[in-house]
């Protein structure tokens, strides 16, 4: 007797395909279209390096984005500041009237627009850098293969001496 009984189960027309990994990569490669043009550009350079080393998915894609927008902030803000310098110096004595203030320990320099868009960009870089590895640090941590095994390690060292 089988165990199989009743009727065969109705099968689709069509079975669905499976997904082709390339084509996914390419297609997590692609910059948002919501991206600006500079953004976009960071997204060309470092995407392909994300996903190389896993950081990558199609879940992330937003917060890469995300990235890559206060990347090219922080790019845009630097070149201001390179060309008008730290408070934009006008005048003869090198400082204009609304970026100085005359305190009682001498003349003190106000920061400029540039510079506060360039330190708040460059702090969203860094948060958001973070969780994909964009610095030593945090590299380390994401890539840290947990509590590792002191007599694997001597080994290593051992083999390595011999």
């Amino acid at each position: 007797m089988s165990a199989n009984r009743g009727r065969r189960p109705d099968l689709p027309a069509r079975l669905p395909m499976k997904e082709d990994p390339a084509e996914t990569e390419i297609l997590l490669l692609d910059p948002p279209d919501f991206l600006h043009e500079r953004a976009a550009e960071i997204w060309r350079e470092m995407a392909p390096e994300m996903a190389r080393l896993g950081r990558l998915d199609p879940v992330h894609r937003v917060q890469f984005a995300n990235w890559c927008t206060w990347q090219a902030l922080f790019n845009l803000a630097s070149a201001e500041v390179m060309k008008e310098g730290f408070g934009g110096v006008t005048n003869a004595d090198g400082l204009n009237a609304d970026q100085a203030a005359d305190l009682r320990n001498g003349v003190q320099v106000k920061a400029s627009d540039a510079w506060r868009k360039m330190i708040q960009a460059s702090d969203e870089v860094m948060k958001l850098g973070d969780r994909f590895g964009t610095n030593p640090k945090a590299a380390r941590q994401i890539d840290d293969k947990g509590q590792l095994n002191m007599f694997d390690l001597l080994f290593d060292d051992l083999e390595k001496c011999a």
